[in-house]
């Protein structure tokens, strides 16, 4: 029998995957949380990551 799993999309890399975890309404999976937790302020890629996880803010004011 086949176990079926809720996808959900994740607001950093936009894929749907099945782990991960829960930013009050957002879903950012295990990869992407690695990369923000490994991510220096210094590096380009840091400035990105700043504006996705923005979008966390944005969308717990609407709830």
């Amino acid at each position: 029998m086949k176990k079926l799993y809720n996808k959900k999309t994740c607001i950093i890399c936009d894929k749907e995957k099945v782990e991960g975890m829960h930013v009050y309404t957002a879903f950012i999976c295990w990869e992407c949380e690695r990369d923000i937790v490994q991510t220096e302020p210094e590096e380009e890629e840091y400035a990105d990551l700043v504006k996705k996880l923005s979008k966390i803010r944005k969308s717990s004011v609407l709830s």
